[in-house]
């Protein structure tokens, strides 16, 4: 899996004189490996971390769906966790359609988010937002006991 998260790091070479290789240090890559582990345990393919679905675009926004809210060890404040709904290609057979123009200059998003639909139905979208309302303790939040 793939675990998204924002933050700054530290690249440091690290080595002897025959081999030197890159290494980054901070407390958002250690929280990237730990969103890249969980993502077996929510058995998806790719974990966002909140402040990272803040950076997505509108159109990528509406194919996430948030899985839970957590605390991770060393921190007080609650993180979200989303997941990606990507695109299927089913419906085209595995390929992009013949008539979408992949050229960068005539294709906008909004024209391939709806050429090339999530497998999830707004119906499961829908379902799965007020499921996760009552999971995180209801309308108000006042019964999830999440520290703040």
């Amino acid at each position: 899996g793939f675990g998204l998260h924002y933050g700054w790091a530290v690249e440091c070479a690290i080595g002897s004189h025959h081999k030197i290789d890159a290494s980054y240090l901070s407390p958002h890559v250690n929280l990237s490996s730990r969103l890249e582990a969980a993502t077996k345990q929510y058995g998806v393919p790719v974990l966002i971390s909140g402040e990272c679905h803040l950076l997505l675009p509108h159109d990528v926004k509406l194919l996430c769906r948030l899985v839970d809210r957590v605390t991770v060890k060393g921190s007080n404040t609650p993180l979200c966790l989303f997941t990606y709904d990507a695109p299927s290609l089913l419906c085209c057979h595995g390929s992009v359609p013949d008539e979408l123009d992949l050229s960068y200059d005539s294709l906008s998003m909004s024209d391939f988010w709806s050429a090339c639909q999530p497998e999830t139905s707004e119906t499961f979208r829908t379902t799965w937002a007020k499921a996760m309302v009552h999971y995180l303790g209801g309308v108000t939040g006042q019964t999830a006991n999440w520290q703040s």
